[in-house]
């Protein structure tokens, strides 16, 4: 025996001896340990990163438990396609490319048109996320569908999957974007760049009703007309809860707030809450905050209780609210004529108290005479 040859049996030996032979593949040990963690992933809720655990499960190993990774699989049904699509695409075995196709068809996706037919919106963002990491150009088109979808969730996965793709996707994003405007991009412009010039024009469409909607109301505030502006805001925002121009509309929602604040407190805080919606942050919200300040602050001194702080920090919030000021004014006058009131009473007091103590004097006095 030749010492090329001993060396060679003595490593097959001792890889044996240590649980894998010299193929790699586990020991009858290590598969029934991962047989008993797939049961232990088959018998837990059914999700995405479960399906991903199953197949990660048999990696090494697919001889022995690809059969029983893919029972487990069609069991999730849906849940299990994102981790299949990233099976066959990535850097597996081929064998285990070729077994995620099959596994895939079984499911009745066997295309990327029939994998992002879902009603669950969650589990077709992941599809979509799949397909950008495997960088499926055949699965481009389908992803390329969703890129201007109504619901952001889907639209931002869509996208993010476009921008995977890199290069490889820029002839399909060049038809794409020539189908949707009519003008065909730069061959010098790169993939990231013609995605993004796709993603705004998708936009543009998309948000075209909503953008009518609310230019009729920026119209109507401009002309004093606040109900009329809310209304059209109210629409824009319904339809669009992720408008892009929504915080334009939170200064029409004060204004609105502080022309019913005296007949209808209730219904100022809610288009104030409205404005803090539109635009949580920064100087548009400030108003609001303030506004929403001086109506905690009329409903405790309706409840009786004298307090100042809240005008004091709607005031702090908007230096130009006028009723925060006339509040605190206010205040202050009925401070003043409370502080009068009361030095008045005191010296009335005062007076009537000598008066009192003097015609006590004068009886003592007559009361001695009469006595002597």
């Amino acid at each position: 025996m030749n010492r090329p040859f001993a060396a060679a049996l003595t490593l097959a030996l001792a890889l044996v001896f240590a649980g894998w032979d010299a193929q790699g593949a586990p020991s009858p040990a290590d598969v029934d340990a991962r047989r008993a963690r797939l049961r232990d992933a088959s018998a837990a809720d059914p999700t995405v990163d479960s399906a991903r655990a199953m197949i990660r499960l048999a990696e090494g190993a697919e001889g022995e438990l690809l059969p029983e990774v893919g029972r487990a699989l069609v069991q999730l049904g849906e849940k299990a396609v994102p981790a299949l699509i990233e099976a066959r695409g990535g850097a597996a075995a081929p064998a285990t490319r070729a077994w995620a196709t099959d596994e895939l068809e079984l499911l009745g996706k066997r295309t990327p048109g029939d994998a992002v037919q879902t009603g669950d919106r969650a589990l077709l963002c992941e599809v979509l996320r799949a397909y950008g990491a495997t960088r499926d150009v055949d699965a481009l088109p389908a992803v390329l569908a969703f890129v201007g979808a109504e619901r952001s969730d889907v639209r931002t996965a869509a996208r993010a999957a476009v921008l995977a793709y890199g290069d490889v996707a820029l002839r399909r994003l060049r038809e794409a974007y020539a189908a949707r405007t009519g003008v065909r991009a730069s061959p010098s412009t790169p993939p990231d760049a013609v995605a993004h010039a796709l993603f705004d024009a998708c936009d543009r469409e998309r948000l075209r009703d909503v953008d009518a909607l609310f230019d009729r109301g920026l119209a109507a505030e401009h002309e004093g007309r606040t109900a009329d502006a809310v209304i059209a805001f109210d629409a824009a925002v319904a339809q669009q809860p992720d408008y892009p121009r929504r915080a334009d509309a939170a200064p029409a929602y004060v204004a609105y707030a502080r022309s019913v604040a005296s007949s209808d407190p209730t219904r100022a805080s809610a288009y104030l809450r409205k404005a803090l919606r539109v635009a949580p942050e920064g100087a548009q919200a400030d108003p609001a905050r303030s506004e929403l300040a001086v109506l905690e602050g009329r409903a405790m001194s309706d409840h009786g209780l004298t307090e100042t702080t809240p005008f004091a920090r709607a005031l702090a919030l908007d230096p130009t609210n006028v009723a925060a000021r006339a509040e605190l004014e206010r205040f202050r006058v009925d401070a003043s004529a409370s502080r009068a009131e009361v030095h008045w009473v005191g010296r009335w007091s005062l007076g009537a108290g000598l008066v009192l103590m003097l015609a006590a004097s004068l009886a003592m006095a007559r009361r001695s005479r009469r006595q002597s």
